[in-house]
């Protein structure tokens, strides 16, 4: 019974502490001075019940939406770079073997032309660029959706950084870095907005 009201008062304290961590943390804390395994479970679920309704309202649950929603548009954005690149690298392999494949005919013939006239190695190089840029994204979600902001605003710099060294790698002109650096910029104000919406609310009740 100790453990799941050790659990119980770390999920309340993640419940709360995007808007009150100095609460969260004397939550944790309490539960160490309670001796007794009923009342450090009683106390444990009262903690779960006070983070809830502090927490809920139709305001807190619209910014709870939109933070979901954009940390599932985050997911699929990551998960679409980590996967959709292998595409070029496996038809540039199949290329290797075969220099007469056509793919999917007429219809491919550009994809596969330039693809071919391009060394592996630089597919190889965009995968893993895509790859990290995906990863990045996926850990922005989960940042957004914890409410992180302080570690969210070290990714978006992260990815920033990445965004701009793309160029001078050879991975092109400016307008991808500009565009993956305005998405996760976006998401950042969007985060930090979201934060103070419902910090606002939690203190005005």
């Amino acid at each position: 019974m100790r453990k799941l009201a050790k659990h119980l008062v770390a999920h309340a304290a993640a419940v709360i502490a995007p808007l009150r961590p100095t609460q969260a943390r004397a939550m944790v804390a309490e539960l160490d001075h309670i001796e007794s395994a009923s009342d450090a479970f009683d106390f444990a679920l009262g903690c779960v019940v006070a983070a809830y309704s502090q927490r809920m309202s139709v305001l807190a649950a619209l910014a709870f939406s939109a933070r979901l929603g954009t940390a599932l548009a985050a997911s699929l954005f990551g998960l679409l770079h980590i996967f959709q690149p292998w595409s070029n690298v496996a038809l540039k392999m199949r290329l290797l073997a075969d220099p007469g494949f056509t793919a999917c005919g007429t219809r491919c013939e550009s994809w596969v032309r330039i693809v071919g006239d391009l060394p592996l190695s630089h597919w190889l190089w965009q995968q893993g660029v895509m790859a990290a840029f995906g990863a990045l994204h996926l850990v922005a979600a989960v940042l957004l959706l914890r409410g992180s902001i302080g570690r969210l605003a070290w990714t978006s710099m992260m990815v920033a950084v990445l965004a701009l060294a793309m160029p001078a790698f050879g991975g092109g002109g400016i307008t991808f870095p500009a565009i993956y650096i305005l998405l996760i910029a976006m998401m950042l104000a969007l985060g930090h907005g979201l934060a103070k919406l419902e910090h606002w609310n939690f203190t005005r009740r």
